[in-house]
């Protein structure tokens, strides 16, 4: 089995018991993944059946993505394992200190393994050429409350890059936003390909997959290319950055 895309970390609670079965009874475990069809559901469903060949009884359930699988860790009823971006790990880990709740969240988590990496897919209108290009124009950053919308905002930020707007919407609707002119550019975070993409026309005259060279980026983030053949749209590699 070959893992594609950002390194998300699958993470766990530490009191777990893993799939372990006794004369008096069988242990519920469960791993929580994302969106039905994306990349972290797709990835939860072959750990399942891993585990499944492996004689352990693991199901899958979805979410909204890497904020809802923390606190399912923390509250969910047999929730051990769950998939995470490792930049919103590492915010847990600095917020816990000043915030009860974020702290609650974060006790008791502990890393099992990097998965994959998840590439940053800037698609934007062509006459973006830079990040930079995005200071003053609309931007779709992703879902609130979801792992890509948290790493969305931080490149922009890292990068000083000021949009007039940031639009809380994320997959097909944010590139039918785009390509309806309501946004100049929409940030996506996921392991290539991305599902969507792979079946979205995109028109390559007007539309392109923006580069990621900043040294700012680069520095926090890990290094990453997309391929001319990941999606119909594109012409060639794309270097961008990935979410550990």
């Amino acid at each position: 089995m070959q893992f594609r895309g950002a390194a998300i970390a699958l993470v766990f609670v530490l009191t777990i018991t893993f799939g372990v079965k006794t004369a008096a009874q069988t242990i519920e475990t469960n791993i929580i993944t994302g969106p039905d069809g994306d990349t972290y559901a797709r990835i939860g469903a072959d750990i399942g059946e891993l585990a499944g060949a492996c004689g352990y009884e693991l199901s899958t359930q979805p979410s909204t993505g890497a904020f809802e699988n923390l606190r399912a860790m923390r509250d969910r009823r047999a929730t051990q394992l769950g998939l995470v971006n490792a930049d919103v790990l590492e915010f847990f880990a600095i917020e816990q200190v000043r915030d009860p709740e974020t702290a609650r969240a974060a006790r008791g988590i502990r890393v099992v393994m990097p998965l994959f990496l998840e590439e940053i897919h800037v698609i934007a209108r062509r006459e973006i050429s830079d990040l930079v290009d995005l200071n003053g124009k609309a931007v779709a950053v992703g879902e609130a409350e979801t792992g890509g919308h948290f790493t969305a905002n931080l490149v922009l930020d890292l990068a000083k890059v000021s949009p007039a707007e940031r639009v809380s919407i994320g997959g097909s609707d944010a590139i039918d936003l785009l390509q309806d002119g309501d946004v100049n550019a929409v940030i996506l975070v996921g392991g290539a390909p991305i599902p969507f993409l792979e079946g979205t026309e995109i028109d390559p005259e007007r539309f392109h997959l923006l580069a990621i060279n900043d040294r700012s980026l680069t520095a926090a983030y890990a290094p990453a290319t997309i391929s001319a053949k990941t999606y119909p749209f594109l012409s060639q590699d794309t270097p961008t950055i990935g979410v550990r």
